[in-house]
């Protein structure tokens, strides 16, 4: 008889992890928007109060991150950089120009929804940066991390060239 509890408690164990994966994944793709989003004056516009965003150009210290630098190869750098968020499976271009690119990124497991700004400033030669997700009040630091690997992994392209 205990084997028949034990049995049944770990269906209903996966049954109820695999409801909220995929309840979580059908939330986010239906009724999450994004928002403070695009450009404002020429720049990014400004984190909301969640502490859950990285950017380039707020003023808020705490959710500040470097720029991209693009010096030496502006152009180039911003065309890699495009190439390599490409190959990001998770990655979707949702809007984009010659200077500013919207991309969405899901995660794998939860699909949580998080949304990635990248503005070219072609006269500091920087690339303007700003990563934030879409609920929630914490990233566990995500959007800080996903900016340092582009950066990271940008750098290691640049040199090899």
């Amino acid at each position: 008889m205990k084997y028949n509890w034990a049995s049944l408690s770990l269906i209903v164990l996966i049954a109820l992890i695999m409801l909220t994966i995929f309840g979580s994944r059908w939330y986010n793709t239906e009724y999450t928007h994004a928002k403070n989003l695009g450009l404002s004056k020429g720049q990014l516009i400004e984190c909301g109060k969640s502490p859950n965003c990285v950017s380039s150009q707020t003023t808020q210290s705490s959710m500040r991150i470097a720029p991209i630098n693009a010096s030496d190869t502006p152009e180039l750098t911003w065309l890699m950089l495009r190439d390599l968020v490409e190959t990001i499976p998770q990655a979707i271009l949702i809007s984009g120009n010659e200077s500013y690119r919207h991309y969405q990124f899901t995660t794998p497991l939860m699909g949580f929804i998080d949304d990635v700004e990248l503005l070219f400033d072609r006269k500091k030669q920087l690339i303007q940066v700003k990563s934030a997700s879409r609920v929630g009040q914490s990233d566990f630091g995500a959007n800080r991390e996903r900016v340092e690997l582009l950066r990271e992994v940008l750098n290691k392209a640049r040199s090899s060239k």
